[in-house]
């Protein structure tokens, strides 16, 4: 791993260079400081990590195909901006796509109704309980259980160690249990 300890105008100088060299090293020394930073952010707003990673590696392309960088007065906050456009623009896709979906549904021969409304209570349940979890339990219930992450993955990705992580699922698995016991005999 490359970083280059340098203030922000030799790093725009760099970056501006015709010396690939220097433009490759210090594009690398951004990388490195800021993108698990953006794929974490980026998994906070969409709820995926897959798509996550997609807009961390998007924005990082962005930003090495830029063709200018002297306008740009902090990294952290251009960069920022960048990853927060992208999962917008995600976010919009995956609407567009439910929409359409849903429209497809609809009007599909198969359509029953009846499908669609099965305990909706213990849907709306299970979402409210989810939401109400702590940040960080959240986030390791949501990577182990939902994405089906390995727990040493999972606690590279949220900057912990693995025992805290395997804490974070047990404590969401149990207030999950807590909340949820009226729908299950526990």
């Amino acid at each position: 791993m490359v970083t280059l300890n340098l203030d922000h105008e030799t790093l725009i100088q760099y970056l501006q260079s015709a010396d690939l060299t220097l433009k490759s090293m210090a594009f690398q020394s951004i990388f490195y400081s800021y993108y698990q930073r953006e794929i974490n952010y980026a998994f906070l707003l969409l709820d995926e990590i897959e798509d996550a990673r997609d807009i961390g590696q998007l924005t990082f392309l962005q930003f090495w195909q830029l063709a200018k960088y002297s306008h740009i007065d902090s990294f952290t906050g251009y960069i920022r901006r960048m990853t927060h456009t992208n999962c917008l623009r995600t976010l919009k896709e995956r609407a567009s796509f439910k929409s359409n979906q849903a429209e497809y549904l609809r009007n599909s021969p198969a359509y029953e109704k009846a499908s669609f409304d099965q305990a909706p209570e213990l849907k709306a349940a299970i979402e409210k309980a989810i939401d109400s979890l702590r940040p960080s339990h959240r986030m390791a219930f949501q990577l182990y259980y939902i994405q089906n992450m390995r727990q040493k993955d999972g606690a590279e990705m949220m900057g912990v160690t693995t025992q805290n992580f395997k804490n974070y699922i047990h404590l969401a698995v149990a207030n999950l249990r807590t909340q949820l016991s009226s729908f299950f005999d526990l």
